[in-house]
């Protein structure tokens, strides 16, 4: 019989930018949750304990994420996330947005670059691309009917 060793992967997908909605605990609002690896760290220069602002898209932006360096008034805190043996991971929690589904959404891996504005990360399809706004502005439309009236009727 032949067999070889299976080696356990440690940390796995654990690189990159990745995206979650879920709660801390069951008191709690839902969050958006976005970690980000080592590799994205060493690329940004970015520690634990460094506020970021997030700035959503809108308009042809809409989907997407900006992370920039902020102020204590205006940001959010990065966080370490787990251990640091498998590489140094920062987690940052944001309040829900609207045009975000309002339920839990497991993680999913995000495309992301790095320039002189900041962290562009681009939202998975569950995030939900609004045809034109963020925004939820109700319809200045009428409701349509149901039926028509029975001409004998009217």
């Amino acid at each position: 019989m032949a067999f070889e060793r299976v080696r356990a992967i440690r940390g796995a997908g654990t690189s990159g930018v990745r995206v979650s909605i879920r709660k801390i605990s069951t008191t709690t609002p839902l969050k958006v949750f976005l970690s980000l690896g080592p590799d994205v760290l060493k690329k940004t220069g970015w520690t634990a304990g460094q506020v970021l602002e997030v700035l959503r898209g809108t308009d042809a932006d809409l989907g997407q994420v900006l992370l920039r360096p902020g102020s204590d008034a205006e940001g959010y805190h990065l966080r370490q996330l787990g251990d640091s043996k498998n590489g140094n991971r920062l987690s940052i929690a944001t309040a829900l947005w609207s045009g975000l589904p309002e339920e839990k959404q497991k993680i999913a891996a995000c495309s992301w670059s790095f320039g002189t504005d900041g962290l562009l990360i681009t939202l998975p399809t569950w995030a939900g691309r609004p045809p034109k706004r963020f925004d939820d502005r109700p319809s200045t439309h009428p409701p349509k009917p149901s039926a028509k009236p029975y001409p004998a009727f009217a």
